[in-house]
């Protein structure tokens, strides 16, 4: 198995190499300019667009930011707004108490039982699963760092316990 260059090696041999041509040692020639059909093509300047990204984002809430009566001229007159987007995250636990009904027939010596709606089987919520596939997949975490950022976020879990799909 053959062993790959470290950079510090790459760059020794590099110095060497311009040290010997610079006394004189090696054949080196210099190379003559020339011109490239593509190198015109690549020389042309494209003017570019740049989107901004307020349209892209979606808004969750709008606020009206005030200026204080009292820091006003008598003679200020109202303009309008400036529209300023701001992002942010909120992490917040949503935990749910579900009270399954249960019941019991003697005739037919059966309990009926209501189940937990589909997605939140097993203890965790679908916020909590589709969190971890994505740090898991997306973000390429390992448990334990999924576990620490849960409990981070109020989520206990623990080792044993690891929320699957």
């Amino acid at each position: 198995m053959r062993r790959r260059k470290t950079s510090a090696c790459v760059m020794r041999t590099i110095i060497l190499r311009g040290t010997r041509q610079a006394a004189g040692e090696g054949n080196v020639k210099a190379r003559e300019s020339q011109d490239h059909s593509s190198e015109k093509e690549r020389q042309v300047k494209r003017q570019r667009h740049k989107r901004g990204k307020k349209a892209e984002i979606k808004v969750d809430r709008e606020q009206v930011l005030r200026v204080a009566a009292e820091a006003l001229p008598g003679d200020a007159k109202f303009q309008g707004y400036k529209d300023v987007v701001v992002q942010d995250i909120l992490l917040k636990t949503d935990n749910v108490r579900f009270l399954e009904e249960k019941y019991y027939s003697p005739s037919q010596k059966k309990t009926y039982q209501a189940r937990v709606p589909r997605g939140y089987e097993g203890g965790f919520g679908p916020g909590v699963k589709a969190l971890v596939l994505l740090l898991g997949f997306g973000m390429d975490l390992g448990e334990p760092k999924i576990r620490e950022f849960l409990q981070l976020g109020g989520v206990q879990i623990s080792k044993g316990k690891y929320p699957t799909c």
